[in-house]
């Protein structure tokens, strides 16, 4: 049988430009996976803080609304129960259900001072004034908080991230753990938790 050199040679061109051309995505992926992750890390401390001054302001304001009786029963307890599980959870994309749990917490309060302000009830005004300029900052703290997620959702479950595990390279959930680890409060991910809260109003 005659043999095709020249097919033997394209075969061979072939697979070393598809060898390079795996070994050129290898190399950018694990760039692009680190700088993503150095990223992650710079947005999700930003949001730390942010979401601690949102739950110090939430436990205030609570307490204003409460003192001017305008706080719905087991309010306050599954604010504070909210606010506990959130800070306690490590993984964004967790803790974003909790943060849902405290701003749905919030604008009930807002609803009941804003009810109450149209009774012209003395006192009132001033503490609707302070919920609704809350209310804005919650808001905007989610925005904040959405912005970085689907930056972590990429990092975790998109093609780069599964091309840099293949050249063995760790995924952007080493960056999070870490920088969690530097911290003292890593956790491994857990199974994601749903927080029932009982509107008893």
């Amino acid at each position: 049988m005659d043999s095709n050199p020249t097919g033997t040679i394209a075969l061979f061109i072939g697979g070393g430009l598809l060898l390079l051309l795996w070994i050129a995505i290898i190399v950018v992926a694990r760039v692009q996976v680190r700088s993503l992750g150095e990223r992650l890390d710079h947005n999700w401390s930003d949001v730390e803080e942010t979401l601690s001054r949102r739950h110090r302001r939430a436990k205030k304001l609570a307490r204003e609304a409460d003192k001017l009786g305008a706080l719905a029963p087991g309010d306050m307890s599954a604010l504070n129960e909210a606010i506990a599980l959130a800070e306690q959870e490590n993984q964004p994309l967790l803790r974003a259900n909790y943060e849902d749990d405290i701003t749905l917490i919030l604008r009930r309060i807002v609803e009941s001072v804003r009810a109450a302000n149209r009774n012209k009830e003395p006192g009132y005004r001033l503490a609707y004034k302070r919920l609704k300029k809350a209310d804005k900052a919650v808001a905007k703290a989610r925005r904040d908080y959405n912005a970085m997620v689907p930056t972590y959702n990429f990092l975790c479950h998109g093609p780069l991230t599964a091309v840099a595990r293949s050249a063995g390279r760790a995924s952007s959930q080493y960056f999070l753990a870490d920088k969690l680890k530097r911290k003292g409060t890593y956790k491994k991910p857990k199974d994601a938790k749903v927080l029932e809260l009982e509107d008893k109003a």
